[in-house]
């Protein structure tokens, strides 16, 4: 069996917008739905991925993550949303803030890979975001850097393999103006 090579987007291809401009919330995420959405070849028409989905998102109460969900909300139809995160304070606020019967709020860390297949359970989409951004605390501590970045990855990557899941999104913000 030959192995696939694939070549790395980045966001700003996805997007055609700087990371930085998405983060700030200056610009919606618009291209967003375009990604989302498939076509039936039977019929030519757009059918969203997300709606009736159960979706994880990993480093789901950071920047990136939040944005997200929020854009999922209110122009998809999930059947619920699992905010995957190891930030219980940031969980606590995001849901007094969007109070939706469609979220569900799961601690714990990308590091944990049985906590993670545990997350994965029911799952239709994987959204991973989750990872070490700030450039200074990457270099001052890398080990937790390559802990989070890369094992917890491929941590997120085993838990969807063992449970076959067919969609995962790996949300990167290395593209910074």
């Amino acid at each position: 069996m030959r192995a696939q090579s694939y070549r790395p987007l980045e966001i700003i291809e996805l997007t055609g917008r700087p990371m930085s401009e998405l983060l700030s919330g200056r610009t919606r995420l618009e291209l967003l739905e375009l990604r989302l959405d498939r076509r039936r070849k039977d019929e030519g028409v757009p059918v969203p991925v997300l709606d009736g989905r159960s979706i994880l998102v990993t480093g789901g109460t950071g920047s990136f993550g939040q944005s997200f969900v929020r854009h999922v909300l209110e122009h998809h139809a999930p059947s619920k949303i699992i905010i995957f995160s190891r930030d219980e304070l940031k969980q606590y606020e995001m849901q007094q803030h969007l109070r939706d019967e469609r979220l569900r709020f799961f601690l714990g860390d990308v590091r944990d890979v049985e906590r993670l297949k545990r997350a994965c359970e029911g799952v239709d989409v994987v959204v991973h975001a989750a990872a070490l951004k700030q450039v200074p605390s990457c270099e001052f501590f890398p080990l937790e850097a390559v802990q989070t970045n890369v094992l917890g990855t491929l941590n997120v990557l085993e838990a969807a393999r063992v449970f076959k899941l067919k969609r995962i999104v790996v949300a990167s913000s290395n593209v910074l103006n």
